[in-house]
């Protein structure tokens, strides 16, 4: 079967990549945004993606690395788990969960056997950067017309204002993620880019830091701003190694790259200010009696002010944990992928407040997964580690993948917080720059049993 795949033309392979790939980035750049016919659309690209990652698979013998075959008992043990729990149901291979287990897989696998890794990640950013410029600009357009009436509309899907914050596709967080891949694939795509298309990702780039501002997702900036501190470090260490001793380098490093991560915070306490500038200057000729009001109910919360959020988190994990072991089975397989459960008896006496994820990803995988899903995941990520710290002190790597892969530190950050990547299937804006900067350093590092 492989020596049939291997006569393939290396050309169709990559084509059949970048096609899919293109489908993927432009689909899934709206996926906040879809209503429920558009399931349809998951099982189409569900079964495009079961040919594809069967395709690399066989292609390129993938089943013989750890990595996918992690992965693949990973999603299998979800299929499995759930099936346990709640029995067998064809139901389940049409759900849009199955679907996007399949897409993530396919992904995953096609960034291993493109033979042009990089002309690879080169179309994905630019289309990824342009399918999210657009939504996120379309949020932003939505949100800014519902100022100028006299009592604004809250929707959440297309754009709003809501208790302050820029809020789009369901919520403001939900926004600020997809603003963070925006960011990160343009700025991948600026360093690699001619002049020209630099514009392009300039503009792109500033369009996420202008809305990732104003959803105000304290966690979100702060995981962007690590991103830009650890690459600084990384480059600084990379091009003045040799001009300096080890020690004193490290150290210059360091302190740059703290210089750096300020920097990017403190950008963001300009936002609110140009923005509503920006509002007033328009108003001077549609001269709206609301809009100035509405403004003013906008609001920025510092990164130190003090509102409850990181007690309330506390409560929340201690909760979860405690709703984890509430039982052998609960601890082993958790509520399963399919289970409905939120996460309850978070304050004293308010047994009526709930919330549906931990706020962690660790821990939401623990709760959805249990220990046995956490295991799998946690090796999984332990092997991404290993060759992810590799390439980036490794001193041939291109500055445009040493980003990519500081990005993903970046998200595992986020991750201390927020029940992403893989650890929920409904919203993956960060899923899919997480496993293609993983599948890349994984396919030029591979450990096999």
């Amino acid at each position: 079967m492989h020596t049939v795949f291997a006569r393939i033309s290396p050309f169709v392979v990559q084509i059949l990549g970048i096609i899919f790939i293109t489908i993927v980035a432009v689909l899934f750049s709206f996926q906040g945004m879809w209503n429920k016919p558009a399931v349809h659309i998951f099982h189409i690209i569900g079964a495009m993606s079961a040919f594809v990652a069967l395709f690399s698979i066989l292609y390129k013998r993938l089943y013989l690395q750890i990595d996918i075959k992690l992965l693949f008992v990973f999603f299998t043990y979800l299929w499995l788990s759930s099936v346990f729990v709640y029995g067998l149901s064809i139901a389940f291979f049409h759900s849009p969960t199955f679907c996007i287990w399949l897409i993530i897989f396919a992904v995953y696998c096609i960034v291993q056997i493109v033979p042009n890794s990089e002309k690879f990640l080169n179309w994905y950013s630019f289309v990824s950067a342009l399918s999210l410029g657009i939504m996120c600009f379309g949020v932003l357009y939505h949100a800014g017309q519902s100022l100028f009436m006299e009592i604004p509309i809250q929707d959440t899907v297309r754009g709003c204002f809501r208790l302050g914050r820029l809020c789009g596709i369901t919520n403001a967080n939900n926004l600020a993620f997809a603003c963070y891949a925006l960011i990160i694939m343009s700025v991948f795509g600026f360093i690699r880019s001619s002049k020209l298309i630099k514009v392009f990702y300039l503009l792109t780039a500033s369009t996420g830091w202008l809305c990732l501002g104003l959803t105000n997702s304290r966690t979100t900036i702060i995981g962007l701003a690590f991103t830009c501190a650890l690459f600084s470090f990384i480059m600084i260490r990379k091009y003045f190694g040799s001009t300096h001793s080890k020690t004193k380098n490290v150290l210059i490093a360091a302190f740059i790259s703290l210089f750096v991560m300020f920097g990017v915070l403190a950008s963001f306490n300009f936002i609110l200010p140009i923005y509503r500038s920006s509002m007033m200057f328009l108003n001077h000729r549609t001269d709206n009696p609301n809009l100035n009001n509405n403004l003013l109910s906008l609001s920025y919360r510092g990164l130190l002010d003090d509102n409850g959020t990181l007690t309330d988190r506390t409560l929340i994990w201690t909760s979860c944990i405690k709703s984890s072991f509430k039982n052998v089975r609960r601890a082993l397989l958790g509520t399963t992928q399919l289970g409905i459960d939120r996460i309850g008896g978070i304050y004293a006496g308010r047994h009526d407040i709930t919330v549906a994820h931990a706020h962690n990803a660790y821990l939401e995988i623990l709760r959805r997964y249990g220990l046995i899903g956490l295991s799998i995941w946690l090796a999984f990520l332990i092997i991404w580690c290993r060759n992810g710290i590799k390439q980036l002190f490794c001193n041939g790597e291109k500055s445009s993948i040493l980003f990519l892969l500081c990005s993903v530190a970046g998200i595992l950050l986020i991750s201390t917080t927020e029940p992403y990547p893989l650890a929920r299937f409904e919203l993956n804006y960060l899923d899919f720059p997480f496993l293609i900067a993983g599948a890349y350093c994984i396919r030029y590092g591979r450990v096999e049993l």
